[in-house]
């Protein structure tokens, strides 16, 4: 790959070869024969051309549910012993995969919280490699996960225990620069009931939603069982991840309410795959990708036949067994019915909005970042088991107005 393939320096700066390029405007997708130029990692202009289009561009991918911090490891022993004995080593580790995860086009992502609570000098150790020029996604961080005793992960969570607690627990995300808080407000699944215990108090919830309202933090919630669902609607978060057991009428309720959901197909069937081949978890494994799958496709078809509109794209990369620079979500996306146009939609423009940076990325628009992906092909052209190789027909990415070489 040669940037000269891409990009057109001259007198008057750096401007993109005529593409094709993909935009979102008001729920419809146009395209336009275009080029842009660049400015100081922004889109300073773009100019209509007639002349042949060599690429089609669109912008960044957002990946809205994933995990620096996490490896993709069956379990979490080697993250735990890097943060406290190797945190060199492991934010070199860290800036490698996000390197690999903007050459597969995601040029912006939402960690959700690491294991553990040693974080700070790992975060800020990605935040320098970015300020040295390294490709690093632009990153909203929650700074740790917030938990109760009896919650999944609690002992890996930052556990409150009265209202005080929980409150300087959200002071101190603040103060930490995290831009999201999230909380885990259930226990693991109960198979034999095929439950999700509630076991976050009520009265903390209420006021961690104030809390975060009041100084300006997303709020997110995993969670799978219906009362999780119910409670993240009546004190309307802004993020519902995995909703594994979301009725239809839970789902409308999401809408109307733009909350967004990430529902994690990747990370929920990469742990399918795993328990399978490791003989170790299946039914729990089982159970859930099976709820997710027809939740799934309610929303796809949850407004008379035209999908849910608040997806995201979330892989839960770094999670159990699942992988950084992975694209496969979105193809499962596809897969269970959602066409392409809100595949893209969901990775681009609503991702944007839920990170609250829609005036800077997911649109190829004057005064935004210049992140875009350069593809050899329309991916709104490809069909469903092409989405399978989403990556080969990407030619090139562009974060800040930089082209990453592979």
């Amino acid at each position: 790959m040669k940037s000269s393939e891409f990009i057109i320096k001259d007198s008057s700066g750096a401007r993109t070869v005529p593409v094709d390029a993909i935009t979102f405007l008001q729920g419809n997708v146009e395209w336009n024969r275009v080029s842009f130029c660049i400015q100081n990692g922004k889109i300073l202009s773009s100019e209509l051309r007639n002349d042949p289009a060599k690429f089609f561009v669109t912008p960044g991918f957002v990946n809205c549910h994933m995990h620096w911090l996490m490896l993709g490891e069956p379990t979490l022993e080697r993250e735990l012993a890097l943060m406290k004995n190797g945190p060199d080593e492991f934010i070199d580790i860290i800036v490698e995969n996000a390197r690999s995860t903007v050459l597969k086009g995601i040029t912006a992502c939402c960690d959700k919280g690491p294991p553990g609570l040693e974080t700070r000098r790992i975060y800020q150790g990605l935040k320098t490699a970015k300020s040295r020029g390294l490709p690093v996604p632009k990153t909203l961080v929650s700074t740790w996960t917030t938990s109760v005793d009896g919650a999944f992960a609690s002992p890996l969570s930052r556990r409150v225990y009265n209202q005080n607690e929980l409150e300087q627990v959200i002071r101190e995300l603040q103060e930490t620069d995290a831009g999201i808080m999230k909380i885990i407000p259930e226990s693991g699944l109960r198979l034999t009931q095929c439950t999700y215990d509630w076991v976050f108090p009520e009265q903390y919830f209420a006021v961690a939603r104030e809390m975060t309202a009041r100084l300006g933090l997303i709020l997110a919630i995993h969670a799978k069982g219906y009362e999780s669902i119910g409670m993240g609607l009546k004190y309307s978060v802004d993020c519902i991840e995995h909703a594994t057991g979301a009725s239809v009428t839970q789902l409308k309720e999401m809408q109307s309410k733009g909350i967004y959901l990430s529902p994690t197909l990747e990370g929920l069937w990469s742990r399918l795959n795993y328990a399978i081949s490791s003989g170790s978890g299946a039914a729990t494994a089982a159970f859930e990708w099976g709820n997710v799958t027809a939740m799934f496709r309610n929303a796809v078809v949850l407004n008379d036949g035209k999908p849910f509109t608040h997806f995201l794209f979330g892989s839960d990369a770094g999670s159990a067994c699942t992988p950084h620079a992975s694209l496969r979500e979105l193809s499962l996306m596809r897969k269970l019915g959602l066409p392409a146009e809100y595949c893209l939609q969901a990775a681009m423009v609503n991702g944007a909005r839920f990170m609250r940076l829609h005036r800077s990325i997911g649109q190829l628009t004057p005064g935004y970042c210049a992140d875009m992906i350069f593809w050899h092909r329309n991916p709104l052209e490809l069909d469903v088991a092409a989405w399978e190789h989403l990556e080969q027909y990407i030619a090139a990415v562009m974060l800040d107005g930089n082209l990453i070489e592979p």
